[in-house]
């Protein structure tokens, strides 16, 4: 053991609290939270919550099961626990707001039968075969279980020990907590809006017994965009939430956002890492520091394939591997994960080089598998004699029985084809007015579109080493309650468009006039002058002279509007309004060109890119 080894293993005992002291023993104390008895509690925000390293080469909790490798309603399966709780609904190891509803049990319910177990209750339950889900019941509707009441009983479910995401958020868009979290997992609640509508990107909405079954549900990201499509709207990157029919702060957390989002790490001269969250955010400071590039100095050690990092030295640097240096001398670097088969014959293969090299977990043998003995602490289970990736080597160690998945799975630390380079307004060529705004725009101005004038234009000169394909984003306030805006984009003089996403068939435009009698209209039928006057879903699109009317065809008349859907558009930007000056700037999704190292033109105004 080494000094390496002591930093890593005192990670471990970060963030432990003492209850506050009980009244029914006697002990010296001094103060009210000094209780030598109880175990410890651990307080979240003081948690290291990084891996450590153990002193075999790799990490503690090596051995257990991935949590995306539950299987589905892993509450109601075989070991699964529930602690006794005894009149306290909050969790063991948490502190709760009391005035959270938890989910009550239906006495039907086969849960409910083996938790109340007669009336004779268990101070811990410990699930000995898996249980099915009662029709009609809560537990068919979930993705997971927090605290469960039995009268005034209650249960906390305890997970068996198991050893490109999308960005969660806390309830309101200025809180820090902007992140990643895997969409697999059952990480977050739902938020239910429409990015092209401001009012609902203002307030998203839940709602009991419709977008969530219990208070503090937790879902998949799948299942919040599945009950908030049912609800007749989507996710989106809101900025609060209004719960119907308790809207109090305590009844929120952390939620589902539409926004794509990658984990980065950062890399110094010593070959450690920290994790940095390449996060979407509202405001300043609203990604965890611990998550943050300039922020975090949460360092920890990693195994590098052949000990070599990027940055080592002078012959393999940042660059030269595709990352970013910082102006501290660290190097950020994208990441990705990827798994292979790691035995491919068990010939020779020993106890010693399946645990040395298999480091993921698995609940037992495949359903189908037969075991092969190797040796008496050693068996491999395989499916018709075949060794990959469904293998599971069985292993008897000190007393345990581990099972383990053939599997290898390696992070790799990538680059880009060219770093992140951030284009100010300032330094563009427009013919509309630059402002300068120090309180809010990146680089302290903006450009403000000439009103009424389509012909508002920005205009970048972007070097790039390698001619390819690079991604385009804009950073913007559009300020408008309503109208969508289509932003051209030229490369080199071409402009580019973007696929439109699930485009209906082409329709005829269908001219009605303005004739209030007839509102709402249908898609691609017209005069239109707002939103409201087009059908659920549909926008006004507000046209200029003889202007194509998307996803539509014939005699469209001059200057009128159509309503239409904005699956429809392929302008290369749609800027959705974030109704105001003072709202938070927003980024664009995307947009892939093929640069050459000439000029890229942006046009057509009505925005502020910062």
């Amino acid at each position: 053991m080494n000094n390496e080894d002591i930093e890593s293993l005192a990670r471990a005992w970060t963030g432990f609290d003492r209850l506050n002291a009980r009244s029914n023993y006697e002990e010296l104390t001094d103060g009210p939270a000094n209780n030598k008895m109880d175990p410890m509690y651990i307080t979240p925000e003081a948690r290291d919550p990084f891996p450590k390293s153990n002193l075999n080469g790799g990490f503690i909790g090596d051995g257990y099961v991935l949590c995306k490798d539950l299987p589905a309603q892993s509450f109601l399966k075989k070991d699964a626990g529930y602690r006794l709780l005894g009149g306290k609904d909050s969790p063991f190891f948490e502190d709760d707001e009391n005035r959270i509803l938890r989910v009550e049990l239906e006495p039907s319910s086969a849960l409910y039968q083996r938790l109340h177990n007669g009336g004779d209750y268990e101070l811990f339950v410990k699930l000995e075969n898996d249980i099915p889900c009662t029709p009609g019941t809560v537990e068919c509707s979930v993705d997971t279980l927090c605290v469960v009441k039995l009268g005034s009983i209650f249960y906390e479910f305890v997970e068996r020990p198991y050893n490109n995401g999308k960005q969660i958020q806390q309830y309101n868009d200025n809180r820090r907590g902007q992140m990643c979290a895997n969409p697999g997992l059952s990480h977050a609640h739902e938020a239910c809006c429409r990015e092209e509508l401001n009012a609902e990107v203002r307030t998203a909405t839940m709602e009991a017994n419709v977008t969530y079954f219990y208070e503090g549900e937790r879902m998949r990201y799948s299942t919040a965009r599945d009950r908030c499509v049912a609800y007749g709207q989507d996710l989106c990157l809101f900025r609060a939430i209004q719960i119907t029919p308790n809207n109090e702060d305590a009844r929120k957390g952390y939620h589902w956002t539409n926004k794509d989002c990658s984990i980065s790490v950062k890399v110094n001269s010593k070959g450690y890492i920290a994790i940095v969250h390449d996060a979407s955010i509202s405001n300043s400071d609203t990604i965890p520091w611990h998550l943050e590039e300039d922020n975090t100095q949460n360092w920890f050690r990693v195994f590098w394939n052949n000990g070599s990092y990027p940055g080592d030295s002078e012959t393999n640097t940042c660059e030269d591997n595709g990352c970013k240096t910082r102006s501290d001398g660290d190097c950020l670097c994208r990441t990705s994960v990827s798994e292979s088969v790691m035995f491919t014959d068990i010939v020779n293969v020993s106890k010693e080089d399946v645990m040395s090299q298999l480091f993921l977990g698995v609940l037992g043998p495949q359903q189908g598998s037969a075991p092969t003995n190797i040796t008496d602490d050693l068996t491999v289970h395989m499916i018709r004699g075949n060794l990959d990736s469904n293998t599971v080597f069985e292993v008897q160690d000190m007393g345990r029985t581990l099972y383990l998945k053939n599997t290898l799975s390696t992070v790799r630390v990538e680059g880009w084809t060219m770093p992140p380079q951030i284009y100010e307004a300032e330094d563009a060529i427009s013919n509309a007015p630059i402002i300068t705004d120090t309180s809010s725009a990146t680089g302290g101005s903006y450009v403000d579109a000439r009103g009424g004038d389509q012909t508002t234009f920005v205009e970048w000169t972007v070097n790039v080493t390698n001619a390819g394909k690079y991604l385009l984003s804009l950073s913007l306030r559009y300020a408008s309650n309503a109208d969508l805006r289509p932003l051209s984009v030229f490369v080199n003089e071409q402009e580019v468009l973007r696929p439109a996403a699930n485009p209906n068939p082409i329709v005829g435009v269908t001219n009605l006039g303005l004739n209030f009698d007839t509102y709402p209209i249908g898609r691609c039928q017209a005069d239109c002058n707002r939103d409201d006057q087009c059908n659920f879903g549909l926008f006004c699109y507000e046209r200029n002279g003889d202007e194509a009317v998307p996803g539509c065809s014939g005699g469209a008349v001059t200057g009128w509007d159509y309503c239409v859907d904005i699956s429809d558009f392929n302008f290369g930007f749609v800027l959705l309004p974030t109704g105001g000056w003072f709202d938070n700037w927003c980024y664009s999704d995307p947009l892939e060109v093929d640069l050459i190292g000439k000029r890229e033109r942006r046009s057509d105004g009505y925005w502020r890119p910062a």
